[in-house]
């Protein structure tokens, strides 16, 4: 059975206004990412989705719930829609990565930090590390590993939907989405950067008989 697999990342957030690690940290949208959010919502107010899976953090329920009541605004204006054919599940599994003393650290301040951390670890007479690796965080931040480990177990109820034919959307975090996405396709997490999304980039990716292809990757024409 054909299905669908919508992902997309929440409208920008105050932190990431300002440049700041958030993790976990839960903060809410920006005056600019409650816009995307809204365009967002229009630009997927007509499309086949039946359930809408979000993070439980701030940024990503927001954005989930404006294209949800989007969603159920078109079903009651389509000839026999009820607004009870579009659901909302809201997954703590969705979470950011942890960064733990990271967040709310400024990102150009985390990326030297990391690059140093990255080559105090370095064997002695190693080559220097590349700045690929800056992400693997500090000591008290959740790995990358761990992270995809959390995201795979809330795929699992997804994968459920879609085995059944239903259209999902998934509203949830970069470094988050980057883990399920190398879970699922066994990237390499030095790789990760292939799954990069803007704040409400959309993706769409087609589920037949238990294989996801992609159709569009990281679509940001609705907020130009």
């Amino acid at each position: 059975m054909i299905a669908a697999l919508y992902i997309t990342r929440h409208g920008e957030s105050t932190w990431n206004a300002a440049h700041l690690i958030q993790g976990q940290t839960d903060v809410p949208l920006s005056e600019r990412g409650r816009a995307q959010a809204a365009r967002l919502a229009a630009r997927l107010r007509h499309e086949p989705i039946d359930i809408v899976f979000t993070s439980d953090l701030a940024r990503a329920r927001d954005t989930a719930t404006c294209v949800v009541e989007a969603l159920r605004v078109a079903r009651v204006n389509a000839a026999g829609g009820r607004p009870e054919d579009v659901s909302l599940h809201v997954l703590p599994a969705l979470r950011e990565r942890r960064y733990g003393s990271w967040e709310g650290r400024p990102a150009a301040e985390v990326r030297g930090a990391g690059l140093a951390l990255v080559a105090s670890r370095a064997p002695a007479g190693a080559p220097a590390a590349g700045s690929s690796n800056w992400w693997k965080g500090p000591p008290d931040a959740e790995s990358f590993a761990a992270c995809v480990t959390r995201q795979l177990g809330a795929w699992a109820e997804m994968e459920a939907h879609l085995t059944g034919g239903a259209h999902v959307l998934l509203v949830g975090h970069g470094a988050a989405i980057r883990a399920l996405m190398c879970g699922l396709t066994n990237t390499p997490s030095e790789e990760q950067g292939r799954w990069q999304l803007g704040n409400t980039g959309i993706s769409r990716l087609s589920w037949y008989d238990g294989t996801l292809s992609t159709d569009y990757w990281n679509d940001c024409t609705h907020i130009g």
